[in-house]
């Protein structure tokens, strides 16, 4: 059964003993980035096709995006090399003609949007045509924002316990730092976080979330393959070379 932000309220009222001077959604939101950051958990992995428009250098991702597994065409699934930013753009300066393959890198866009920058699959070469479902990826998603007290919480039955123990956390670290300014603003919450980190529930979450693919895959070229090698694949090598660059107006 799908938790409702209105239950997790609950837990806030239940631990403080009345309702937060701070928003309760607010809460619900700032323990829900911890609980997609704090782990990189299998359960966050998602699948999706993009698209891209002919003459853009870039194709957009899905709205949940927090980190790039890989990328493969769809028509041929040949594969799409991953690289930095400087890298790509070195490509483009270079201008290289009768290119067979994509060359990207995850940066943010600060021009789609006014007020938030997006994170966009940056691509050489230019695409020439119009393709709705050019590339497959795979990526970690991040967390859902919550707007009201309807919304629903995206969560598997099994964190909710570790979840629940996030929001007590922010509520109960905001309403210390409200009550009492002894400690810098925030550090009260970190405090009740690093108790978490330790704790069995963390623990348990980790092994529960591990079972859910319990193979990297095989060894190839002296380490574990979990996507094309070139990627650095979810847990490979190069993974964190796909978390997305700095602001870029591109």
């Amino acid at each position: 059964m799908a938790i409702l932000a209105s239950e997790a309220l609950t837990w806030i009222e239940t631990s403080i003993g009345g309702s937060t001077q701070d928003p309760g959604v607010q809460i619900l939101n700032a323990a829900g980035e911890m609980l997609t950051q704090m782990h990189e958990w299998r359960w966050l992995e998602r699948e999706d096709q993009i698209g891209v428009v002919s003459g853009t250098d870039y194709a957009l991702l899905p709205s949940d995006f927090r980190a790039l597994v890989s990328v493969h065409e769809s028509a041929s699934y040949s594969g799409v090399s991953i690289t930095t930013l400087s890298h790509l753009n070195a490509l483009k300066a270079a201008g290289y003609s009768g290119q067979t393959f994509f060359t990207c890198a995850v940066t943010y866009n600060t021009t789609i949007s006014a007020s938030i920058p997006t994170p966009v699959l940056r691509l050489d070469p230019t695409p020439s045509a119009n393709d709705a479902t050019l590339f497959n990826i795979a990526y970690l998603a991040g967390w859902t924002e919550l707007a009201s007290d309807d919304s629903a919480v995206v969560i598997p039955a099994w964190i909710k316990p570790l979840y629940r123990q996030l929001v007590i956390a922010y509520a109960r670290g905001y309403d210390e730092d409200d009550e009492t300014r002894a400690a810098p603003a925030g550090q009260l919450i970190e405090e009740h976080l690093a108790v978490i980190r330790r704790g069995e529930t963390f623990s348990n979450a980790v092994r529960r979330d591990a079972q859910i693919n319990p193979s990297d895959g095989r060894i190839r070229k002296g380490w574990l393959q979990t996507g094309n090698q070139q990627y650095g694949g979810h847990g490979g090598a190069g993974y964190l070379r796909t978390v997305p660059a700095g602001p870029s107006s591109l």
